[in-house]
């Protein structure tokens, strides 16, 4: 019941900002592929919280954290970007959630993003929080806040292209020890979870979408300079 509280709250919050935004007369700003994107976007979140059997795989509880911590916040804040992520929460709301995204630095952010996914991965932890609900809800809330953190500094075009490149190797490295782990172990680390296929499994489902999330950020952000030297060559 609460991804479906939180869905609807987040689209009527989308909704006005959209409307707010377009009567201004900046469609331009707030075009109908921004509604796709944050549909989509929401769309997997309620997704990945109600309809995967995370308490049965591993590889379902892996898909969980990657799509309510990567590929949702990553396509929300896409649709967000700009003028209408300003629209997007009320007026008394706005100016503090400026101020820490103005806050936000590339390396503390990644410390907590790496800091985040090692210790919610230790196997003691892990199937503790699948024993107890409060502790669950806090696992996943720490995913959702760390990804809007990342995909924010991601999606942020006053940060240098190389800022943003260095950025998603880090975070794509730091998955990939975890995934590593996960792929070529031959014996299972989760009490919960004794199937080791299953397993590397959901070493493999983390490896996939961080290709799929981080990998099209670098080649849309490395095109124009490829483009560049395409044509110099030329």
């Amino acid at each position: 019941m609460v991804p479906y509280v939180a869905a609807g709250v987040a689209a009527i919050l989308f909704a006005q900002g959209f409307v707010r935004l377009r009567r201004r007369g900046r469609a331009d700003l707030a075009g109908w592929d921004r509604v796709v994107l944050f549909g989509v976007g929401l769309a997997a979140s309620v997704l990945a919280l109600e309809v995967l059997p995370d308490e049965r795989l591993l590889s379902a509880h892996m898909a969980q954290h990657v799509l309510i911590g990567d590929l949702a916040p990553a396509l929300m804040l896409l649709a967000l970007r700009g003028p209408l992520l300003a629209f997007f929460f009320p007026s008394g709301v706005a100016r503090p959630i400026v101020r820490i995204v103005n806050s936000l630095t590339t390396r503390r952010v990644f410390a907590l993003w790496a800091a985040n996914l090692a210790v919610w991965h230790v196997p003691y932890l892990y199937d503790l929080a699948l024993r107890h609900d409060s502790l669950h809800y806090t696992e996943h809330a720490c995913f959702v806040v760390l990804g809007l953190f990342a995909w924010t500094l991601l999606l942020d075009r006053r940060l240098t292209v190389g800022t943003r490149l260095a950025l998603a190797t880090a975070m794509f490295a730091a998955g990939q020890v975890l995934t590593d782990v996960l792929v070529f172990s031959f014996h299972s680390f989760y009490p919960a979870y004794n199937d080791v296929r299953d397993q590397q499994w959901a070493g493999l489902v983390m490896m996939g979408e961080q290709l799929l999330t981080l990998g099209t950020l670098a080649i849309v952000l490395l095109r124009p300079r490829l483009r560049g030297m395409r044509l110099a060559h030329a």
